[in-house]
Parts: structure tokens; C-alpha cells; sequence
């Protein structure tokens, strides 16, 4: 995968915008990222090959940074915006499941995603136009970088301003920056159209069957147990002080269709692999919580 977007950035960078037309836009968004990083390290003449070894370890940073500021800033919590680094620290990787070890599209979206639903939670709290705006681009961003991610986190967007519908009715002006992500949703729709040749086929590009060799992980075990058993008592308390309610969300849509997986033998929005990993990252905060 890694070889791979690297091979995508050079072409974008040498076919310029004729790239947008000609190529799929699945994960364009991380070929730009990697775009933009090779054109830093040109100006000090090295190849993003080279470095590429030291992008998983910078990624990882930026989350942990992400999630100190934004948890003490928002909570007014030191030891809870503390706590979240060695939830995130000892985060299992493999090439199953990927990880914080590697750099690709899932692993790149995660600011974003905590960026997304902190601003999402912050801009129902506090009523705050700004915050809603940040939570829709860093939605839109995701959309670019990572399409399942895109379509999961939407659902979670949903269902909270669902359950928050009054708020929702009552401050409708607020919500009108989402209507940015009408604009991803549109290319990707025309893409499945154009390559597929009916409906059928259509809904198929949303589900996710086995790999092979597929895996199938006990998501708490993974997690590890004692970050577990922290979850439950910090599931406990969101729910007692209603917070991180998007977390909630995120992480019970995850845990179903990780336990749904070996019944039905498919997943839907995203792969079984990458709902593993939802679940962890959607646990951090809550796992926080409860330590």
C-alpha cells in the first residue's frame, strides 16, 4: 500500500490536474498529502523514499498531540488529556490490521477523525458556528483520504445529530456547512456509476468480505484487557455525565459489525480489519475516561 500511493503522488505530480480526470479518486486525498511532503523535501533534495520509514512515528505524534491539547482545552482536564497517550501508545499494529506503524490512508485520517468528532460534540455544546465549520472540513477531508472512514464517521454524525434533533431544528442555520460534503459525496457517486454496470453492483461496492488469510480478533483482547476493563468503567461515566457521546456512537457501530462479521461473513461501509481498528481509536478517549 505504502509503494503504491507513493507510485500514485509521482503520477499526480507529473500529470498535474489531467491526473483528476483519468484517474480513480479512491484515497486521492493521501496521494496529495504524500504529494506535498515530497515537494518539502525537495527543497532540501531528499527523496520521500527515504523518509518514508519515519512518516507512521510523525503521524502517531500529531494524534497524541491532537488529543492532549483538544481533550485538556475542551475538559478542562490535565490528567484525562494525559491519559489518552499511553491508551494510544501501546495500540496493537499489524499488517492485518495495520497500525500506528504504518503510513496509509486509514492511519492518515485519524487526526482528522478525532479533529471531526471533538468539533462536532464542542459545536452542539457550546452552540458554536466555528466549531460546527471545523467539524464539516475535517469531515470533508476524511472523505478524500480515506472513504470508508468517510462513510462510518458519517453515520456517526447522523445518528448524534438525530438524537440531538431538537437542537438541531431549532439551530438549523448552524448545520448548513455540511452541505460541503455534498461535494465528495457527488464525485464518488459518479465513480461507482461509471464503473459499474448495475444497481446491484452498485450497493456491492459497500460491503467487505474476507481477506485472505482472514483473521478474526476478539476486539477486547486485542485491545488489551486491563484498557478494557478501564473502557467499560469510562463508558460508564460518559454515559452518567454525557460525555463523548460521538465516541459512544463510534464505538458501538464498530463493536457490532466486528461481532456481526463471522455470522454474516461480510461487513458494511468498511472492512472488518479497519472497524478492529475504529474501535481502538474510538476507545482511546473513553478508556481515558475511565482510568
Amino acid at each position: 500500500d505504502e509503494w503504491d500511493h507513493i507510485g500514485r503522488s509521482i503520477r499526480l505530480q507529473q500529470e498535474g490536474f489531467s491526473y483528476f480526470t483519468s484517474h480513480t479518486p479512491i484515497e486521492i486525498g493521501f496521494d496529495i498529502i504524500l504529494l506535498i511532503i515530497s515537494a518539502i523535501l525537495s527543497i532540501f533534495k531528499t527523496d520521500i523514499v527515504y523518509i518514508y520509514q519515519f512518516l507512521p512515528a510523525i503521524n502517531a505524534l500529531a494524534i497524541a498531540l491532537i488529543l492532549f491539547f483538544y481533550m485538556k482545552k475542551q475538559f478542562n482536564n490535565y490528567w484525562l488529556a494525559l491519559s489518552t497517550i499511553p491508551f494510544l501508545a501501546v495500540l496493537p499494529s499489524n499488517v492485518n490490521i495495520l497500525g500506528i506503524w504504518f503510513y496509509v490512508p486509514i492511519l492518515a485520517s485519524v487526526p482528522f477523525i478525532y479533529l471531526s468528532l471533538l468539533n462536532l460534540e464542542k459545536a452542539v455544546r457550546e452552540n458554536s458556528r466555528k466549531n460546527l465549520y471545523l467539524a464539516a472540513f475535517f469531515l470533508f477531508l476524511i472523505a478524500f483520504i480515506h472513504q470508508s472512514s468517510f462513510l462510518l464517521l458519517f453515520i456517526v454524525f447522523l445518528i448524534y445529530l438525530s438524537y440531538n434533533y431538537k437542537f438541531a431544528i431549532e439551530h438549523k442555520k448552524l448545520f448548513y456547512p455540511l452541505a460541503i460534503l455534498i461535494i465528495p459525496a457527488i464525485i464518488m457517486f459518479l465513480h461507482l456509476t461509471n464503473n459499474l454496470s448495475n444497481i446491484s453492483n452498485f450497493f456491492s461496492s459497500f460491503t467487505w468480505g474476507p481477506i485472505s488469510p482472514q483473521i478474526n480478533y476478539n476486539p477486547f483482547t486485542l485491545y488489551g484487557i486491563l484498557a478494557s476493563f478501564f473502557l467499560i468503567i469510562g463508558l460508564y461515566f460518559s454515559f452518567k455525565n454525557k460525555t463523548f457521546p460521538t465516541f459512544r456512537i463510534y464505538s458501538l457501530i464498530s463493536l457490532i459489525s466486528i461481532l456481526l462479521f463471522p455470522l454474516l461473513n461480510f461487513s458494511i461501509f468498511s472492512a472488518y480489519q479497519r472497524y478492529i481498528y475504529h474501535f481502538m481509536i474510538a476507545s482511546i478517549p473513553l478508556s481515558a475516561l475511565g482510568l
